[in-house]
């Protein structure tokens, strides 16, 4: 199967598909694709661990994944998989969920709800995926993304770390004037 490159938010070329030569540096403007231009249709991917410390008081003290990215910007979350590394004990959980969130605990929730029962009360490595939510969304200028622990109470025991491969977007809305 041929590689394949994605071009701003359009569709997927295959490689072969473009003649080579077809667009010469001599028929772009000087200037006319920047940095912003690149990164606002770029799809970031950051990988993040979360020690055992932090998974057994995420409900009080969410995790970032992606931070803040400055006072024009809003982060487009598009998913995140995470993966628990198991080490010698299973976590003790009890109406848990795992989300992720625009700011805080009490933030937007940009994520699908994934039950930890299955994850993190397990005895091998396990990996599931978070997707963005299915409605409607007002996304928060110059905000982080944080993986919450959404359910009645923290976690218990447990010595596993959990690594987060978040992927997501930044849209910069100084470039349509915001």
């Amino acid at each position: 199967m041929p590689a394949k490159t994605s071009i701003k938010y359009g569709p997927t070329i295959a490689a072969g598909h473009i003649a080579a030569d077809a667009v010469e540096s001599s028929e772009i403007a000087a200037d006319a694709v920047g940095n912003s231009e690149i990164t606002g249709a770029m799809v970031q991917i950051g990988l993040i661990t979360v020690s055992s410390a932090e998974l057994l008081a995420l409900r009080a003290t969410p995790k970032t994944i992606v931070p803040a990215k400055g006072a024009t910007t809003i982060v487009d979350f598009l998913s995140a998989t995470l993966f628990l590394d198991y080490n010698s004990a299973a976590y003790v959980e009890s109406s848990a969920d795992i989300v992720a969130r625009f700011t805080d605990d009490s933030g937007a929730i940009v994520s699908t709800t994934l039950d930890a029962t299955g994850l993190l009360d397990e005895t091998s490595d396990q990996h599931r995926t978070l997707k963005p939510i299915a409605t409607d969304l007002t996304p928060v200028v110059n905000s982080p993304i944080v993986l919450h622990n959404a359910g009645a109470g923290e976690w218990t025991t447990g010595d596993s770390p959990l690594y987060v491969f978040v992927r997501y977007r930044v849209i910069d809305l100084s470039l349509a004037g915001a």
